[in-house]
């Protein structure tokens, strides 16, 4: 049992560790501990964190917790694959929020759909 699987009950731990899961310094063996840790707003913080390795971030893209997926979901700097491997997510929300950020990555638009109803408009980023 590592370091960061042991249960943290007061918030100032977790807030702690949320903020080590947010540094960009944090190192990949420390951001794939915490991918495991009990809290889901860690996962959240290690799903955001632009140095988490790609097998962590498909792993997060599997998470029990609809939340941490939905996070994954609309982070721009993830690859493609794990966008689509969540675009198909059982979840409707997540789904929707991978297909939007898939449209935004490819097309450099802002997309607004009616959840359900198949309808889109799509809308130029602001340059």
């Amino acid at each position: 049992m590592s370091e960061f699987d042991r249960s943290m009950p007061d918030k100032d731990s977790i807030d702690w560790l949320v903020k080590v899961a947010e540094n960009a310094a944090t190192s990949e063996g420390v951001l794939h501990s915490l991918a495991w840790h009990q809290h889901a707003d860690v996962r959240i913080a290690v799903a955001d964190n632009p140095n988490t390795p790609i097998a962590v971030l498909v792993d997060l893209a599997r998470d029990e917790n609809p939340d941490v997926r939905y996070a994954l979901a609309e982070n721009h700097n993830i690859t493609i694959d794990v966008l689509q491997l969540l675009s198909v997510d059982t979840n409707p929300y997540v789904a929707h929020r991978a297909a939007a950020t898939i449209d935004r990555l490819r097309f450099g638009k802002v997309v607004h759909r009616d959840f359900g109803m198949g309808r889109e408009r799509g809308f130029r980023a602001a340059q």
